[in-house]
């Protein structure tokens, strides 16, 4: 099946979590946690249908794990604490289709959605755009997403209004983009979405800078590295080959839209470049930057 789908939830997934993180083992029965997670009065409204679908999902990319009828959390550090059912989300996604075609398609012609594919792919290109033209609602805002898709890929990594739901909600949870209400005088205001990955930035860089000023020419690849769908990445780079516009700064728009982001809310420190010392340049043309510090996580 695929991540961007209706019945593939996130709140689904942190369900799952809790239950698991406070067991022993931090494993379960299938049925113990379908019951704990869905119980037998709510099953009639078909949410045992969003729990197997969810699961499946999570299993496929690893994760969760399973041993015969038993379901448990991967072996690593902190899986049980408060908020780690998205880092191993977005880690597991990022990680398990590095060998896969972003572009393979199947007997119909349709691209393969299989795995976290049809979710890296999406990602890739949305936090490609310009942030500047944004936000974006997949039909309310001008440029029309479709349109965008078609002229720049010749295909349509989010197919229409019933998978971009599901993204902006996998987006959104794993910090990749940020809410934005536009509001047009009359009526209700249109939920739209910027392409912003500085919370998901923000939970990988402890993992990056270890203490003290660190080069940005070599964090921003260690950050593809990690988050692949960003600047360097292999999925990014599947998609700029397929025909995505290439950044004119040494970071894309999305990227800058990060690093101003995680430096005003006090999570880093940019150090610009002095003489030849080798710096980089975000998109917004204001400096050029040496180096980035961890301040807090």
């Amino acid at each position: 099946m695929a991540f961007l789908q209706p019945d593939i939830l996130p709140a689904m997934a942190e369900a799952m979590h809790r239950q698991l993180a406070a067991a022993p083992g931090a494993r379960l029965k299938r049925a113990t946690l379908r019951d704990s997670v869905v119980p037998s009065g709510l099953r009639r409204a078909g949410n045992e249908k969003l729990f197997n679908d969810t699961l499946r999902e999570l299993l496929g990319i690893g994760a969760l794990e399973a041993d015969d009828d038993d379901i448990r959390l991967p072996d690593v550090a902190d899986a049980r604490e408060r908020g780690a059912m998205a880092a191993l989300v977005r880690a597991q996604a990022m990680a398990t289709e590095h060998e896969a075609d972003l572009w393979e398609r199947d007997a119909f012609g349709s691209l393969l959605l299989t795995g976290a594919r049809d979710l890296v792919r999406a990602l890739a290109w949305f936090l490609n755009l310009d942030v500047l033209t944004g936000p974006f609602d997949f039909l309310d805002t001008t440029p029309s997403l479709t349109n965008l898709q078609d002229l720049q890929l010749g295909e349509r990594p989010i197919f229409n209004i019933e998978r971009w739901r599901p993204f902006v909600r996998w987006a959104r949870y794993l910090g990749f983009v940020s809410d934005y209400s536009l509001y047009g005088g009359s009526g209700s205001s249109t939920a739209a979405v910027f392409p912003d990955p500085n919370r998901a930035i923000a939970a990988v860089l402890p993992k990056i800078i270890d203490g003290g000023w660190a080069p940005l020419e070599s964090v921003i690849p260690r950050l593809a590295e990690k988050l692949p769908v960003l600047d360097g990445g292999v999925y990014r780079r599947a998609i700029i080959e397929r025909g995505a516009p290439e950044a004119q700064a040494d970071c894309s728009p999305t990227l800058t839209l990060a690093l101003r982001a995680l430096a005003a809310r006090g999570v880093i420190e940019l150090q610009e470049g002095a003489g030849d010392a080798p710096k980089l340049t975000l998109s917004d043309n204001v400096g050029a930057y040496h180096a980035v510090r961890l301040v807090s996580s």
